[in-house]
């Protein structure tokens, strides 16, 4: 990456593209830029995708999706597990460096991604409202979307949303 610099007044500050946009996301996201992938530009939508500066970390790019209501990059990361409950899940996905997908996201993966995931349900990121016992998963054979009781044993897979 190229350096960003900023002229106020007569002053004049040179910082690497990266730390600009590190400390614009802690703007946006009050504090959280440690989390926050930044990346130059996307590949096309079912192709590989490497993470910028990771050398372990990829997935398949999925397209843009809104997360705390911006436009980012949805990275379905490789690996999958069988028979988790929600909180398994959850703790799965966070040791792969992700986490499971929000609903909209599992509606993105489902229309675009469809052929990597088994026709079966998958735990989604988000807890019922009207019961907190249950949490919504998509279902990837019918394309449904329902909510289930945490302690039952669903498929997962998890996702990195990237700012572009």
């Amino acid at each position: 990456m190229s350096d960003v610099t900023v002229t106020i007044g007569e002053a004049r500050v040179t910082v690497p593209a990266e730390a600009a946009a590190r400390a614009y996301i802690d703007r946006l996201f009050g504090g959280h830029a440690a989390s926050v992938h930044v990346e130059k530009s996307a590949p096309a939508i079912g192709e590989r995708y490497r993470f910028l500066y990771e050398k372990t970390h990829t997935g398949i790019y999925a397209g843009i999706t809104l997360h705390i209501e911006q436009p980012m990059a949805l990275v379905l990361l490789d690996g999958e597990s069988e028979s988790l409950s929600y909180a398994e899940a959850c703790e799965w996905a966070k040791g792969l460096g992700g986490e499971l997908p929000s609903r909209v996201d599992a509606l993105l993966l489902y229309k675009r991604l469809k052929d990597e995931f088994k026709e079966a349900a998958y735990w989604t990121n988000e807890v019922y409202a009207a019961d907190a016992d249950y949490a919504w998963g998509q279902d990837f054979g019918y394309g449904d979307q329902n909510f289930w009781r945490k302690s039952t044993k669903l498929r997962a897979r998890a996702v990195r949303r990237v700012v572009l």
